[in-house]
């Protein structure tokens, strides 16, 4: 019998149960209630544990960031069977009370069964050393590892583009150490050239799901465990919120909640497709000076000479005048090619730069299309708020889309 150990064996055993098992000793018996003791952090665990099992948290939830691909889709039924945990008032509940931050972002996100982040070891042993990743301090080993996995799940989420850092995705593998992932060895340039667009994919993949196996759902406990020493005891309101979650202050808060959280999704995104746009704009700004004739290629820095430089990154914001100018540099590039074929037949090196005039226009036009769709619903969700309160009161799971 365990109750038969001394009482230090017993810790040194009880510290490395899960949070299913911690509990379940605890109320095995009044001695083991009283030697563990456990508080509301431990019941937190103990859910966080449960949800990941198909007979109470259902269905297990995919979701690829590199392009936003998620299985079951939101229209499937199997999202009428999945539960996810509240840490607030302890309970398995459906998707509707949550918002989709809660369940798709990586430090939220349900880990896959089996993977390490599933793999749950009691917090019952206090440890000292234990520090959020948050509060790393800047310069230490831990800080710097823990930029570099930050960096290298950016890298394969965005397909090896970094809209903070322009050029080829392959200039980036300067910058990153591949090295920090296990079973990944150094990753050159020259190599990650040599591969073809599957085996890119392949490789981005791999980074991703080696760093959401350790990460994925870690923010769930650790915000918990951080706001205990800093949130006092609950007030009515606040109690009232948790036991009704479909009441009519929760429907407000939520509504306020979904109204930024939209909005700071369409704001990122846009960031996102116009640092795009800018970079293929930039990177072919003095392309045609390398191939086409003397004249031609003259009225080409003409042009730039009136065309502002965007720079990509966190803080770009373009306007649709933006747009229209790149737009129209697109157009005079093409007519300068036109005009310097159309004027010397025999001159083969206009000839490149079609193919890759081609493939910039293929990819500006969508990349065009989703930011002026963007735009229309930000400039619509501004002037008419109500549609977005219509869609916050009466969602359902058909809503989330």
């Amino acid at each position: 019998m365990l109750s038969d150990f001394p009482n230090e064996i017993q810790c040194q055993i009880i510290r490395l149960l899960d949070p299913v098992g911690l509990i379940s000793l605890s109320q095995s018996s009044r001695y083991f209630r009283r030697l563990i003791n456990p508080q509301k952090r431990h019941l937190v665990e103990r859910l966080l544990q449960v949800e990941l099992l198909p007979e109470h948290g259902g269905p297990t939830l995919t979701f690829r960031s590199r392009d936003s691909k998620l299985e079951p889709s939101w229209q499937d039924e199997a999202w009428e069977s999945m539960r996810w945990a509240c840490t607030d008032c302890l309970r398995l509940l459906p998707h509707k009370c949550f918002d989709n931050q809660s369940l798709l972002r990586l430090g939220y996100r349900k880990p896959f069964p089996q993977s390490d982040a599933a793999r749950m070891v009691t917090t019952w042993e206090h440890r000292p050393d234990w520090q959020p990743e948050r509060r790393l301090m800047p310069g230490s080993k831990a800080y710097r590892l823990e930029k570099s996995r930050r960096e290298l799940y950016f890298f394969a989420v965005t397909k090896g583009v970094m809209c903070d850092v322009e050029g080829d995705p392959a200039e980036h593998l300067d910058n990153l150490d591949v090295s920090v992932l296990v079973g990944f060895k150094n990753l050159f340039e020259k190599e990650f050239r040599d591969m073809d667009n599957d085996e890119q994919m392949e490789l981005f993949g791999g980074i991703a799901l080696s760093i959401e196996n350790e990460d994925c759902g870690k923010k769930r406990i650790l915000d918990y465990v951080e706001k205990q020493g800093t949130v006092g005891p609950k007030d009515q309101s606040q109690q009232m919120a948790v036991s009704d979650v479909h009441g009519p202050m929760h429907q407000m808060r939520e509504l306020a909640r979904d109204s930024r959280w939209i909005m700071r999704l369409l704001n990122e995104r846009l960031t996102v497709i116009s640092s795009r746009l800018c970079q293929d704009f930039n990177s072919h700004h003095y392309t045609p000076v390398l191939h086409l004739p003397q004249v031609e290629a003259g009225e080409w820095r003409v042009l730039l000479e009136q065309t502002p430089w965007f720079n990509p990154g966190d803080n770009l914001s373009l306007l649709r005048v933006d747009l229209d100018l790149i737009t129209t540099r697109r157009r005079q590039w093409k007519d300068l090619l036109d005009r310097a074929k159309e004027r010397d037949a025999e001159n083969s090196l206009p000839q490149v730069l079609d193919e890759l005039y081609d493939e910039w226009v293929r990819n500006s036009e969508a990349i065009e299309s989703e930011w002026k769709w963007l735009m229309d619903c930000k400039d619509e969700i501004e002037e008419n708020p109500e549609l977005l309160v219509d869609w916050t009161l009466e969602r359902d799971g058909a809503a989330f889309t």
